[in-house]
């Protein structure tokens, strides 16, 4: 590949940085087909890459179908919460966590489907925890 573009890729990435001393917060996903003279460059913020379950933090979900998402958002409330989260509560956490705004469609353009998820703990384990009282989600 050539090394001016992987240059270009590398100052781009680091670039976009919002603060000084943050370097690498955007990992570059390059695509280079050498036959076609076309290179596709996409930067993803570190949070979408590397998710901090440790706090308040957001992630992102890059959506292609229902089925991935909600098995993607169950993936990321297991990592988040200390209590359990079965897959049939994923069609549940999807749809309330919609509902309370802990999952969102962002804006994107072309045709992009992505989602942000506010790995928010408390309210996570809230919402299984409500949903449990409420007998809307049962213990298996």
């Amino acid at each position: 590949m050539d090394t001016g573009l992987n240059e270009a890729v590398r100052r781009a990435a680091t670039e976009l940085t919002a603060e000084e001393g943050n370097s690498g917060m955007y990992h570059p996903y390059l695509h280079y087909l050498p036959e076609a003279r076309f290179a596709s460059l996409i930067l993803v913020h570190d949070h979408a890459v590397s998710p901090n379950y440790s706090g308040k933090s957001t992630t992102f979900i890059f959506r292609t179908s229902d089925t991935q998402a909600t098995a993607k958002l169950k993936y990321h409330v297991t990592q988040l919460v200390n209590v359990p989260v079965f897959d049939r509560r994923s069609a549940y956490l999807y749809e309330a966590g919609q509902r309370a705004m802990l999952v969102l469609k962002c804006r994107s353009a072309s045709g992009i489907d992505l989602l942000s998820v506010d790995l928010d703990v408390d309210a996570w384990t809230r919402l299984i925890t409500g949903g449990l009282e409420q007998n809307i989600v049962r213990l298996p």
